[in-house]
């Protein structure tokens, strides 16, 4: 009977070696030597669930697809005198300028598509009401706010021809009427601007940039519109830029703007998208994080392929800088220089 036990304690000793072997060759390989139909095959989700083995893989490329489609879908105002309109740019993959948004519906900007011979990945952006898009005949793309301002909505389809017109549909999938006032044709330039260059003084506009002397501050270049015209928006708020200006700052370039209403010029226009109060100024206001510089007029005005910026508002319109890294010397301009609007007619303020 002695014998017995010592036999069975021997037999449970060995077991538990054994048991301890396995855990330990199992957690130095992982969880790949799970089976993937067994209990803890996938890892730990947020507050602590379990995926199923394979989802972090697969999330994973989804988030990169979708960071890539909807990546920010972002909007600003285009800023160079005689320029109507949104200037569009989507993620790290370029953008488009400019135009107001003349359909409920259209194409603003596309990229070929590396996995498929002829089609392009397309940016449509839509207005408030549009719930999807349909393109060519194909399934209709959903919309996204992606957070446009003024309501706006976005969807990324496949095309193979970036002069398609997409149909706007409501919720229930039935095409949406047409505007009663359609917006002016896309265009960059509404108006041919006036430019002129330093020394030579600007020419008369409605609209004019001026700067007291400031230290270390130098008139480059700029451009002027010599009338104001109205531009129908119907889908959402739009600007105008009637005035631009380069300036030198402490060898810095920047880039100073006045914005109007697009639709009626001399009312206040709306608030800036993407802009939030500067620090210790709620007056002032800043775009955090830039976005895309397309074809700045000097490329030491973008720092690292983007653009930041700086406004206020002034009677009738914004007063916009743009140009360098660090918020100090935008807001030194913004401060220093003086920007007036003379419209023949000055309905709001």
């Amino acid at each position: 009977m002695i014998e017995e036990a010592r036999r069975r304690q021997r037999r449970r000793r060995l077991g538990i070696v054994l048991a301890a072997t396995l855990a330990a060759a199992l957690g130095a390989a992982g969880p790949r030597m799970l089976p993937s139909g067994s209990a803890g095959a996938g890892r730990p989700g947020p507050g602590g669930t379990a995926a199923p083995a394979g989802a972090g893989r697969s999330t994973s490329a989804r988030s990169a697809r979708n960071r890539a489609d909807a990546g920010a879908v972002r909007i600003f105002p285009a800023l160079g005198a005689g320029e109507v309109g949104w200037r569009l740019e989507r993620g790290g993959m370029g953008g488009t300028c400019c135009g107001l948004l003349s359909r409920q519906a259209e194409i603003r900007e596309g990229n070929r598509d590396p996995g498929s011979k002829g089609w392009w990945s397309a940016t449509v952006l839509a207005g408030p009401f549009v719930a999807s898009v349909a393109v060519e005949g194909a399934r209709p793309v959903p919309t996204r706010s992606g957070g446009l301002p003024y309501g706006l909505r976005f969807a990324i389809i496949r095309t193979r021809s970036l002069n398609a017109k997409p149909v706007a549909l409501n919720a229930r999938g039935r095409r949406l009427p047409a505007p009663s006032s359609p917006a002016q044709p896309n265009r960059r330039h509404a108006y041919v601007p006036a430019h002129w260059r330093a020394p030579a003084a600007p020419p008369a506009s409605p609209c004019e940039i001026t700067a007291a002397h400031v230290s270390g501050l130098t008139a480059l270049e700029g451009a002027l519109v010599t009338d104001v015209h109205s531009f129908p928006s119907p889908e959402s708020p739009a600007f105008q830029s009637c005035a631009s200006t380069v300036y030198r700052l402490d060898g810095q370039p920047f880039q100073s703007s006045i914005l109007l209403d697009a639709e009626h010029p001399g009312h206040r226009p709306a608030p800036l998208p993407g802009m939030i109060s500067a620090p210790g100024n709620a007056h002032v206001f800043q775009a955090p994080g830039g976005l895309r510089a397309l074809n700045p007029a000097y490329p030491a005005m973008s720092y690292q392929g983007q653009l930041y910026l700086a406004a206020r508002r002034i009677p009738h319109g914004w007063l916009v800088v743009a140009g360098g890294r660090q918020l100090a010397p935008r807001l030194r301009l913004l401060a220093d220089l003086q920007a007036s609007i003379h419209l023949s007619h000055s309905p709001g303020s």
